[in-house]
This record gives structure tokens, sequence and C-alpha cells, in this order.
């Protein structure tokens, strides 16, 4: 009888052992399909985005993030800096030639709606580059921050594009690049209105709409005893984060993550009302933080 269990035992061991193989084996394979960037796939990539790249070293970096294979090849650091330069560049011009009326604040925060990470995180998707860039996720198991983390690795590897086309390709193209794929778009400048005055203005619309008030939390933070600290904050209501926003104060970050939050879920016609007699407090006096930071 013993035997008979020892055995059964045995087979499930085995059994267990088996589907774990396969189950590692066809991960680590489509792992390996997508890490490989073959020679085949730069073809169609470079016809895809009618670049005739030169000097095929250049896309392979910009296609390479810092994460992968603990960035012991190179990767594309160096072009996303220059292509993030060059893309405000372009973009301020165009925001400045099209909406000649528009303050500077309202300029920077139309490039940040329309031109801003996560949008250059969407055109990187439409030119397929979710199937090109090499990187590892430090949340593989967590589909959903790797969705998030995804974005950011695709807005930056966008910017790292326009950076490589720009240094191998020249000003001219690198700026032909950038009018199709990111001017192309309609923009409504409304977005952008009515945004003085961030959180005086976001709890005002709570109020109005007897929403919860916003509750602020750091999401993350850097560099705390350094020059050049960074701070992420998020702003949430009834749970749910509605914006967010960064900068080298927690200050300045839920100033900007009030904005966000402003712009993303609501119209400038909600936005539109009289601050004075709704909100009584000052700008500088509101914080949507508790007592103790969260």
């Amino acid at each position: 009888m013993n035997s008979l269990f020892q055995k059964l035992q045995f087979k499930t061991l085995v059994l267990r052992l088996n589907k774990n193989y396969s189950t590692t084996r066809l991960v680590n394979k489509e792992k390996q399909a997508f890490d490989e960037l073959t020679q085949e796939k730069i073809n169609a990539f470079k016809n895809r985005i009618e670049i005739p790249f030169t000097n095929e070293k250049v896309i392979f970096q910009a296609l390479t993030h810092k994460s992968y294979d603990h960035a012991r090849v190179p990767t594309n650091e160096r072009f996303e800096w220059l292509g993030k330069r060059v893309l405000n560049m372009y973009v301020g011009e165009f925001l400045e030639d099209s909406f000649p009326d528009l303050n500077a604040e309202q300029i920077q925060d139309l490039s940040q709606v329309y031109f801003g990470e996560r949008k250059l995180s969407d055109i990187s998707r439409k030119l397929g580059m979710q199937y090109m860039v090499r990187w590892k996720s430090h949340s593989y198991n967590s589909p959903a921050e790797g969705n998030h983390g995804e974005s950011k690795v695709l807005g930056k590897a966008f910017q790292a594009l326009v950076g490589a086309i720009y240094s191998d390709q020249g000003s001219k193209a690198a700026r032909d690049f950038t009018r199709k794929h990111l001017f192309d778009q309609p923009i409504n400048i409304s977005l952008v209105m009515e945004l003085d005055q961030p959180k005086r203005r976001l709890l005002g619309i709570t109020t109005r709409k007897n929403l919860q008030e916003p509750i602020s939390r750091v999401l993350k933070e850097t560099g705390m005893f350094t020059p050049v600290p960074y701070y992420v904050v998020g702003i949430f209501i009834n749970d749910k984060k509605v914006g967010e926003g960064f900068g080298d104060s927690i200050e300045s970050a839920e100033s900007k993550a009030a904005k966000d939050a402003l712009i993303r879920n609501y119209t400038n016609e909600d936005r539109s009302f009289d601050l004075e007699t709704q909100v009584e407090q000052p700008e500088n006096k509101i914080t949507f933080f508790s007592s103790g930071l969260e």
C-alpha cells in the first residue's frame, strides 16, 4: 500500500515538474523572441517610419532601454536626452506659431497635454515600437505596474528615436518626422483654460459637485538629501487617482498633480466659476495631504 502511495506521489511530482518546466520554457521562449532585435525587424521598422538610417547601430541603440541586459550594451539614454530637447524646440515653435495669443504657461500646459510622455507613448504604439524596444520590467508579475512601466519606456523610446534621427539624418529629417507624427492632431485650447490656482479650483469643483475632498499622496521620491530632489505626487478622489505631477518639491508636484486632475477629468465649463466666492483659502494655503505626508 505504501509502495503504491509512493509511486503516485512520484508521478504527481513528475507531472508538476514537467508542467512548470513547460510553462517556464514557454515564458522564456516568448521573452527571448521579444528580446531579439533581428535585421528583418529593423528593416521592417525602417520602412514603416520611412527613415533610411545610414548607421544601423544608431537604431539598435535607440531601441534599447537602460534596463536591458543591465546596461551592458549601448542604451538609448543619450539619444533620449537629445531627442527630448529637440522635441521641446519643435513643439515650442509649433505651438507659438499656431496659438500666438496664449501665454507661456498655457503653451507649456498644451505641450504637456498633447506632447507629453503619455501621448508619445501612444504614438510609439502606433508605430509598433512596443514590439521593438528592448527592456526588462521590474514588475514582470504585475500587469498593472508593468503596463504603466511600458508606457514610460515607450514615451522615452520615442524621444530617443527622434534623437537618433537627428543624430544620423540631421535636423530636417527629425523635424519632418516630428511634424508628420505629432502635429497632425486637432488641438483643443479650452483644455488649458481656467487652470490658474489649480488646487483651489479643484477644491471648488469637488465642493460644487458634492464629491469627496481630494487626497494627495507621495508616489515616489528620490534624491531627498541632494541638490536635485524629485517627487511624484498623486491626487485621489474616492480612492481613484485623478491626477499625477512631479517636481523638485512636494508643493510643486502637488500643484502639477492638481492641474493634471483638472485637465484629465473636468471640462472648461466645470472649471469656470468665481474662485473668490467658492473657496476662501488662498492657493498657497491649500494642500490635500493629511497632517502627515502619506
